[in-house]
Formats: C-alpha cells, sequence, structure tokens
C-alpha cells in the first residue's frame, strides 16, 4: 500500500496542527477574538478526522476498520457541531435557536455513533475490500455502499448546516460587508463540493474514493489566511489611528508582554516597535530606562492578578527625558481578550520632552 496518497493525507494532519496552534496563540498573546478559538478547535477537529481516515485507508482487519471509522464520526460530529457557531461568529448571523437545535442534533449523531455496535456507518460488519487508485495505489475502500437510517439522519443534518450557512453568507452579504461574505462562501462551497462528491461516491454515481478530507483542508485554509489577513489589517489601521494621537499608549497581555505601542510610546521611551513588541519591560530595558517601563510592567502585572473584574487606576513614570508623566491604566478580564493598557493623560508628552 506504498504510495503519494497516505502519505498526503498525514502531511494535511500536519498543516491543520499547525492552522490549530497559530491560532490558538493568536488567542492567547494577540487579543484576537473568540472565532479564532473556535477555528483553532475545528483544526484540531479536522487533524483527528483526517488521521482517522488516514488509518482506515490502512486497515487490516473489518474490526480495525469499524474502530478506526468509528473514531473519525465522532470527530466529524464535533466538527458540524462547532461549524454553524463559527460560521455565526463570523457573518454575525446568530439564530440561537437554530444554532443549539443543530449542535443537540449532532450530539445525537455523536452519541449513537459510539452507542451502536459498528457505529452511524455500519449496519453490521463490513467486509474488508479494495480500491485501486488511478496511479496504481492500493486502499481499503471506504465507500458506503449500504447505509443504515442512521447515516441517512446524518446526511440530512449536514444539509440543514449547509442550508444556514448558505442563508448566513447571503445575509452578511446583503448587510454590506461582501469582501467577507465572498471569502467565507468560496471556502463552505469547495467544502460543500466535496461533501457532496462524497455522497456521489457513496451512492456509486461515481467511481473514486472520497474527497472530503481535501474538502476540510481547503476550508480551513482558505479561512485561515482571510482571518488573519483581516486581523493584521484592523492591527495596521488602528496601530495609524494610534500613531496620530497626542499621547504614549502601549497595550500588554496580562504576563506583561507588549503586544501594541504607537509612536507616542515609541518617542517617549526610545524604543521602536521590533525591538519591544511579544516582550516583558525587563527583557529589554537598556540602562537607565528599566524603571520607568518596570513601574508600569509592575502596576498592571500586580492588579491583573489580584483582581478577577475589569479595573482601571492612575500611574506616573519617570523618564530621563522628562520627569515624570501620569498614565491611565486599565485592565479587562473578559474572555478571551485579557489584556492591560495604559494611556498618557499629561498633555503632548512627546512634544514636551524634545523641548
Amino acid at each position: 500500500m506504498s504510495g503519494i496518497f497516505i502519505p498526503t493525507l498525514y502531511a494535511m494532519s500536519g498543516v491543520c496542527a499547525f492552522a490549530a496552534l497559530r491560532h490558538g496563540f493568536a488567542v492567547m498573546q494577540r487579543r484576537v477574538s473568540r472565532i479564532h478559538l473556535l477555528f483553532a478547535m475545528l483544526s484540531l477537529l479536522i487533524m483527528a478526522l483526517i488521521l482517522a481516515k488516514a488509518g482506515a485507508y490502512q486497515a487490516q482487519t473489518a474490526d480495525t476498520l469499524v474502530a478506526l471509522r468509528r473514531w473519525e464520526l465522532s470527530a466529524i460530529s464535533l466538527v458540524f457541531i462547532l461549524l454553524p457557531w463559527f460560521v455565526a461568529g463570523y457573518t454575525g448571523v446568530r439564530p440561537r435557536t437554530l444554532l443549539i437545535g443543530l449542535s443537540a442534533f449532532w450530539g445525537l449523531i455523536l452519541a449513537a455513533n459510539l452507542a451502536l455496535p459498528y457505529g452511524v456507518q455500519f449496519v453490521d460488519l463490513p467486509r474488508l475490500t479494495y480500491f485501486e487508485l488511478p496511479w496504481g495505489e492500493r486502499v481499503v475502500d471506504l465507500r458506503v455502499l449500504h447505509p443504515g437510517i442512521w447515516n441517512r439522519i446524518g446526511w440530512a443534518g449536514i444539509f440543514l448546516v449547509m442550508a444556514y450557512s448558505v442563508y448566513a453568507c447571503v445575509a452578511q452579504h446583503r448587510h454590506g460587508q461582501p469582501k467577507r461574505a465572498r471569502a467565507l462562501a468560496w471556502a463552505l462551497g469547495l467544502f460543500f463540493a466535496s461533501i457532496l462528491f462524497n455522497w456521489a461516491v457513496n451512492h456509486e454515481l461515481i467511481e473514486f474514493i472520497h474527497l472530503s478530507d481535501f474538502g476540510f483542508l481547503s476550508l480551513l485554509v482558505l479561512m485561515d489566511l482571510e482571518m488573519m489577513l483581516e486581523s493584521r489589517d484592523r492591527n495596521r489601521r488602528m496601530r495609524d489611528v494610534l500613531d496620530h494621537l497626542p499621547a504614549a499608549i502601549c497595550q500588554k497581555d496580562l504576563e506583561g508582554r507588549f503586544q501594541l505601542i504607537n509612536r507616542g510610546f515609541e518617542t517617549f521611551f526610545h524604543v521602536g516597535g521590533a525591538d519591544i513588541l511579544g516582550k516583558t519591560d525587563l527583557d529589554r530595558s537598556p540602562g537607565n530606562r528599566r524603571s520607568a517601563r518596570a513601574q508600569m510592567k509592575s502596576g498592571l502585572s500586580k492588579s491583573a492578578r489580584r483582581s478577577r473584574a475589569s479595573m482601571c487606576w492612575n500611574a506616573t513614570v519617570r523618564s530621563t527625558s522628562f520627569s515624570h508623566t501620569s498614565f491611565r491604566c486599565c485592565v479587562r478580564m473578559a474572555l478571551p481578550m485579557r489584556y492591560a493598557a495604559c494611556i498618557s493623560t499629561s498633555p503632548n508628552p512627546g512634544r514636551r520632552m524634545k523641548r
């Protein structure tokens, strides 16, 4: 069973793992929205189902095939529990009753898959057969040629998720967000096309293997690129606005790492963004400028750890070029965007410093 198809599946699972780590760290360190956390969870589930599918293609016994397909269907059920919530978060179209209903439906499919002796895919123990790919590679045939009632119910749930996703994309386009709607529509369109291809394969309309794994990957890659581009563009526009404000502004996570600084902050503390972003005050504080930034870090970190609620306070910082300046510091404790920020309240600190 040597060839390129199985290694390709394992490589695809690595891409999914990378996307999960990328968005997971974005949530923890860059204070992005909850939608990135949902996307990271979807990436992990897609990785799990691809790995299970790769194992099923290499199954040596019927019992192994049933077990691996059970794990695959469990991951798919969890994907379809999270996917409507991801679409809702991305588009802003949130019919709560429908979303809860879809989650309950796929929770039922998951429970049935775990409880039935052969899972949702099979009515009884399948016979191990093989399928030869056009380039000569031989894999286990995963087509479900004799589906049971639970399999048909699952397909009905897939069509419901498809219908809601189309509705959400259209609504988002009509509400003035055509670019985001098109990006999501392309990603979901490729994904649902691969799902329909699976349906045609199972009904022997097309003689080939399932391609839904590539549909899952296309959804993941397209949305990963779109969401990260949006995040960078949003940060760039925020930075452009903050750079024109007559105040020194910084934003940190609750571990004291700098996440954002504006031009006024760079001028006041004589630092560049590349030198300080992602670091704490004590990671890079040359010479006599250590005390000024350390005072801010201490106040932010201690207050953040003592309080579970959002709070604000005043702090005074000393600089070598400018005697004192006052900062208004705030901590936001609400998940998933916990962060601390300081804004100078002294008038035009940069100008005073130059004089």
